[in-house]
């Protein structure tokens, strides 16, 4: 930045830290616990060998602490990775400020994906399509033309990101490109639903479709998965936003409504692109094969 900062640029800062495994500097891993975190009355690891990735997991643990037993003491070391990436970003932002790019600089701030930390028996990491792992921040720093302090509370995604960056700088988004520009919620011009649900997927060590509402959230796995869970799940956001209580059978009006929706959606995205199966069920599992031999094969920790 400092070498350019006489010049236009698009800058993408990829901060690796929160992610598994959790292992903050040590300046950092004291800020959010106390406690013996290897109390063998803790039991909330118990479990956890069951996990496709638990034996991989017990080994960055170990590095921390042998025989750690208390889960919420990994959830610490992530808010420490949350606090260490944060003074990542101050120093990035007080480059600006240094630089007297700040008033003129668009920033947003996302993140990939969310995590589950240990519910519905799935330990540190990101799948489920629950709304740790897909509800995630996005904070838009736009100086005389956002509205400071203010909340969009709409439902957007990733793919808005490309055509609000392209509208904010004045250059017309290919017809082509998908999402929608958010340059008229940033500026307080628009405050209409953008989206009636969203629609997400994944395929790696289960397989499922989910459809987010304002309110609900439905999820339909194409099998059974490691867990041996549920084939539909519902979901009451309002009354349940942990996501902890399925009333797909106590709701099945709600349920079959938001099931047709969601494969109303997959069969025009299959025509649409040219597809005859579901491409979770043509392509299988991807990381749940082969996740195991990857991570021993480069060394990832």
């Amino acid at each position: 930045m400092k070498e350019h900062s006489n010049e236009k640029f698009f800058l993408f800062v990829h901060y690796w830290d929160p992610h598994t495994p959790y292992i903050p500097p040590l300046e950092y891993r004291s800020l959010f616990y106390d406690g013996d975190p290897c109390d063998p009355k803790h039991k909330s690891l118990e479990g956890m060998e069951r996990y496709p990735l638990g034996e991989e997991w017990r080994e960055w643990i170990d590095r921390l602490a042998p025989g750690i037993t208390d889960a919420e003491y990994l959830v610490s070391m992530y808010d420490s990775e949350i606090r260490y990436a944060d003074d990542g970003l101050r120093e990035l932002l007080g480059t600006l400020d240094e630089l007297n790019l700040a008033d003129d600089t668009l920033v947003l701030i996302t993140s990939d994906h969310g995590e589950m930390l240990y519910q519905h028996e799935i330990y540190f990491d990101h799948h489920g399509l629950y709304d740790d792992d897909i509800h995630v921040p996005l904070v838009v720093k736009w100086p005389g033309v956002a509205r400071e302090g203010s909340r969009v509370p709409h439902l957007v995604q990733h793919i808005d990101i490309a055509p609000t960056i392209l509208q904010a700088a004045g250059i017309h988004a290919p017809e082509a490109m998908d999402g929608t520009s958010l340059v008229p919620y940033i500026t307080g011009e628009s405050n209409d639903p953008i989206y009636p649900f969203l629609v997400t997927e994944e395929c790696t060590r289960i397989m499922n479709w989910g459809l987010r509402t304002d309110r609900y959230k439905f999820i339909l796995a194409r099998n059974r998965g490691y867990r041996k869970g549920p084939m539909r799940e519902l979901y009451d956001l309002e009354s349940d936003p942990d996501e902890m209580n399925n009333i797909a059978e106590a709701r099945p009006d709600v349920a079959k409504e938001m099931e047709h929706t969601l494969e109303g959606w997959i069969a025009r995205m299959m025509e649409k692109n040219g597809l005859t199966e579901d491409p979770l069920v043509a392509n299988g599992l991807t990381l749940g094969a082969d996740w195991r031999n990857w991570v021993k094969e480069h060394g990832y920790w």
